[in-house]
């Protein structure tokens, strides 16, 4: 499973990294909103992946060190290229999604 979260968070850079070469003005996403915004999204795919509250307590232990090694893996160029590249509306419609295909669907032009 934790290998399945590892491709989904690759998925979401990915996700990102194409965002990033949308056209749009750039209207600042700060450092700590970019922050949020990858805690969310790993949030998001941990959760595809098929995180259940029924999940037996060493599991989800597991998982939460897992969720933090990914986000630390990621942490740099992701931070990196929000606060440069990507709008504060795109952050924002980010944060407000529910599902990683909500995230999906926010455009760098929000």
């Amino acid at each position: 499973m934790v290998h399945r979260i590892a491709e989904q968070v690759v998925v979401a850079t990915f996700v990102l990294g194409v965002a990033l070469t949308l056209p749009g003005c750039n209207q600042g996403a700060s450092a700590e909103q970019c922050e949020k915004l990858l805690t969310h999204v790993v949030d998001l795919q941990v959760k595809d992946a098929g995180e259940s509250k029924e999940m037996r307590p060493e599991l989800q232990k597991t998982l939460a060190t897992q969720r933090q090694k990914l986000a630390d893996f990621v942490r740099e160029d992701f931070i990196k290229h929000c606060v440069e590249e990507l709008p504060a509306g795109f952050v924002s419609c980010g944060l407000e999604s529910d599902t990683t295909a909500e995230y999906a669907d926010c455009t760098r032009d929000e």
